[in-house]
């Protein structure tokens, strides 16, 4: 969505039912539509959640949109 090297990066994640996200950075993401569980935390609109860059993998299941945010050193 949006890429701005040292400044910061915004992704748009859609998750149908279930998926697994490798986690090579930090992300402050918030869940903008639906409900369901990061790593088994339930989730819902409007809630933010700092996800560190040791989580390694992400398991998302339910009827997600997230808004993931954070900071990179080079371009995508």
């Amino acid at each position: 969505l949006f890429d701005q090297p040292e400044i910061f990066s915004l992704e748009r994640w859609i998750i149908q039912d279930s998926a697994y996200l490798t986690i090579n950075d930090f992300y402050i993401v918030t869940v903008i539509e639906g409900q369901g569980k990061l790593n088994g935390t339930s989730v819902k609109p409007f809630e933010t959640y700092f996800i560190p860059k040791t989580t390694q993998s992400l398991h998302c299941e339910g009827q997600l949109m997230i808004m993931a945010a954070t900071y990179r050193e080079t371009s995508l």
